[in-house]
Order: C-alpha cells, then sequence, then structure tokens
C-alpha cells in the first residue's frame, strides 16, 4: 500500500508541473512573449508598406539578394518575378510581425 500511495504521489507531482508548463506557455502567448506569424508569405504590398517602397522595389531588391526576407524566381513568360517573402525573415530585418491580411 505505501508504494502505491508513493506512485500516486509522483504521478500527483507530475501533473502539477505540466499543468504549471501549460499555464506558463499560455501566460507567454497571452503577454505576446510569443510571435505568431501567419502561414504562407507576405504579400509583396504589404513588405512595400512596411519598407515604403513600391512593390516592384521590393521584389528586385530580394531577387537580386539585396533585401534577405525571401526568394524570388523568374516567372515563365511574364515581366513579374514569382516572390516569397517569409514573415519570420521581415520579422527579423524590420521588426514587423504579419499575422494574415487583418495585420
Amino acid at each position: 500500500m505505501e508504494k502505491v500511495d508513493e506512485e500516486l504521489e509522483r504521478l500527483a507531482n507530475t501533473f502539477q508541473n505540466i499543468d504549471d508548463t501549460l499555464k506558463n506557455i499560455e501566460k507567454s502567448i497571452l503577454q505576446n512573449d510569443v510571435l505568431i506569424f501567419a502561414k504562407g508569405g507576405v504579400p509583396t504590398d504589404v513588405a512595400a508598406d512596411v519598407f515604403g517602397k513600391s512593390e516592384m522595389w521590393v521584389r528586385e531588391m530580394i531577387h537580386n539578394g539585396m533585401l534577405p526576407i525571401g526568394i524570388a524566381m523568374p516567372a515563365e513568360g511574364k515581366t513579374k518575378k514569382n516572390v516569397y517573402i517569409s514573415p519570420k525573415l521581415l520579422y527579423e530585418y524590420t521588426g514587423y510581425v504579419y499575422r494574415g491580411k487583418e495585420s
């Protein structure tokens, strides 16, 4: 019986530790200590607004390797380049957090 009581106490402590950890994570999220980025890339018009430049400028700077926030590849038969802008890289470069179209 003593072993059972010890095991139950150990399990209760484990569950308490898990509960405390989850509460700390929730508190961090609510205090914005944890950055949550939108899924997918940042639209070029949003990035252009962040930099105060045109979308073409953003595309060209990424394509030329002078703006390390994403990648650009020529689109076959088009003058515009296909661009992917990483929300995380944009944040690291500018401090702007993109959370989706509503941000």
